[in-house]
């Protein structure tokens, strides 16, 4: 009769095929990752045979639009090939750093001493004089102050501004819930009437102040937009507030383009 495995025994057993098994998938595992690798050395080296292929192709090119057969004119066909390549680079170098150095930017906010934030048509109004501002982009009209910029180069911007008035209880209780101001776009109409505007970004008031000492109160948009070269953005007063925070730090206005439209 033959005899019974001990308990110890199978177990043994059944540790040794997990481990095999264990081994073998580090093996697959292993031999996957190398077949990968090898794969992708493969590429690399193809990629660069087919650029020097190119490079022969180039050359015998020449010599066949110009007839050559003498290994003088060969090396001197070689080297103004070499100078215009490299030509090529320092021109596309020059253009993307100057592309770098484009800014189409404009930050612009309040100054102390204005006497008022709102035009009589509801039009926030801005300053380029003081230190916090900064923009390199139009802005209409020209010099100070400023009621609205003007798109330059057709792209997405993110565009923003943020507006604080001191609110008590008897003026704010009855606009909670209304419409503070807005981000507007016209298609470079000098006077932004409202029949040929586009609402872009709108905020509402919602202070609760419960005794009548002023409280300030900050209403804040910012958002992608894509607009066109020249389109006009500005800041639209919806709800009359009369009471605003003159601080530069506290009210702004901007846009910045995040990137171009190809």
């Amino acid at each position: 009769m033959s005899q019974l495995k001990s308990p110890k025994a199978g177990k043994a057993e059944v540790n040794n095929c997990t481990r095999e098994f264990f081994l073998l998938r580090c093996f697959v595992l292993v031999t996957l990752f190398l077949s990968v690798l090898l794969l992708l050395l493969y590429l690399v080296n193809l990629n660069s045979r087919v650029y020097l292929l190119e490079e022969k192709l180039q050359k015998l090119q020449l010599l066949e639009e110009n007839d050559v057969t003498n290994k003088n004119d060969i090396e001197g066909l070689e080297q103004e090939l070499l100078r215009h390549r490299r030509s090529a680079t320092i021109s596309r170098n020059k253009r993307c750093r100057k592309c770098a150095r484009k800014k189409y930017g404009c930050h612009l906010v309040t100054s102390a001493s204005q006497n008022t934030i709102v035009a009589h048509n509801g039009i926030f109004e801005w300053t380029r004089d003081d230190p916090l501002s900064e923009c390199h982009m139009a802005t209409t009209p020209i010099g100070a102050p400023v009621r609205s910029i003007k798109i330059l180069e057709s792209g997405l911007y993110y565009i923003y501004a943020q507006v604080t008035y001191r609110a008590t209880r008897t003026r704010v209780a009855p606009w909670n819930g209304q419409v503070l101001f807005e981000i507007r776009m016209t298609d470079d109409h000098p006077d932004l009437f409202e029949p040929t505007t586009t609402t872009l970004l709108r905020s509402f008031s919602h202070t609760r102040a419960m005794n009548t000492t002023p409280v300030p109160e900050s209403g804040y948009l910012g958002g992608l937009q894509r607009l066109h070269a020249g389109q006009v953005i500005f800041v639209h007063e919806s709800t009359p507030m009369r009471r605003y925070s003159m601080q530069p730090t506290e009210n702004y206005f901007g846009a910045f383009l995040v990137q171009r439209l190809k």
